[in-house]
């Protein structure tokens, strides 16, 4: 029964990412970019964690970047191998 629940949420959770993805991208590359500003301006202090979060944010524009290119594709077809001379 929890395996069905993740799995259900998940798909939920999926669905509403690609349903949205340009608000999701300008989402993730504000927070990459104050994240980004505030390591700068921290940068003389020790231990501080603001290039962790501008790098996960980073990683996850990264990937919406990619999921966008490609929404639309469409592969080109393959012929069979008996039609290949």
């Amino acid at each position: 029964m929890p395996m069905r629940l993740f799995r259900s949420g998940w798909g939920r959770a999926s669905g509403n990412v690609s349903g949205n993805l340009g608000t999701w991208m300008v989402i993730s590359a504000v927070v990459t970019v104050a994240a980004t500003t505030m390591n700068y301006l921290a940068s003389g202090r020790s231990g501080s964690n603001w290039g962790h979060l501008a790098a996960v944010a980073g990683m996850f524009l990264g990937i919406l970047v990619m999921m966008k290119a490609q929404d639309g594709h469409v592969p080109p077809e393959v012929p069979d191998e008996d039609e290949m001379p």
